[in-house]
């Protein structure tokens, strides 16, 4: 890369990963202030709240992204490390929530009218599989980020061959490509 370049992207990581934090923690202050004051013994605020988070979830995803490709960019293998062992932990908290949400609404299924059970179990089905795909994704991206990072470790190292190369010349003989 040349040294121009490489110099003026180095001075956009610290405003890119700014942008990468806005766009993950603007849609959690939204979805925050939504579901205020939390209620988690309220079997149907907790089933609200699951739901509503789906629709919250695809904005961070573009940040982490962001994050994620200027990490690569700029070879921050640690800020890439992080990145994606959070998204692998926000993963398997989404499965867990998925779980409890499950139950939720087994426990509330009964309680809606026979009229709106429709609406809501489409209601529900848009929600998990928006919480399907999107813990697939970050478990995804989390996994593919770690080795990433390991990789690029491992290509900065110095490599010794395990075989060194003779700078003898072949030996004449019935070996030879050329037959000589």
């Amino acid at each position: 890369m040349d040294k121009s370049l490489a110099d003026t992207t180095r001075s956009f990581a610290w405003p890119t990963y700014l942008v990468a934090f806005l766009l993950v923690l603007t849609p959690a202050m939204d979805y925050i202030t939504n579901v205020w004051p939390l209620r988690a013994g309220d079997v149907e605020w907790r089933y609200g709240s699951v739901g509503l988070l789906a629709g919250f979830l695809l904005t961070p995803l573009f940040g982490v992204l962001f994050g994620m490709g200027a990490a690569i960019m700029l070879e921050h293998r640690v800020a890439l490390r992080i990145i994606s062992s959070s998204l692998i932990a926000c993963a398997a908290i989404l499965l867990l929530m998925i779980a409890f949400f499950a139950l939720d609404v087994l426990q509330l299924r009964g309680t809606v009218d026979a009229t709106a059970r429709s609406i809501f179990d489409v209601g529900v089905a848009k929600a998990a599989i928006k919480h399907v795909s999107m813990a697939v994704t970050l478990g995804w991206l989390g996994w593919v980020g770690i080795r990433v990072s390991k990789r690029s470790s491992r290509s900065k190292r110095t490599s010794v061959p395990l075989v060194a190369r003779s700078s003898k010349p072949e030996a004449k003989g019935g070996d030879s490509p050329t037959g000589s």
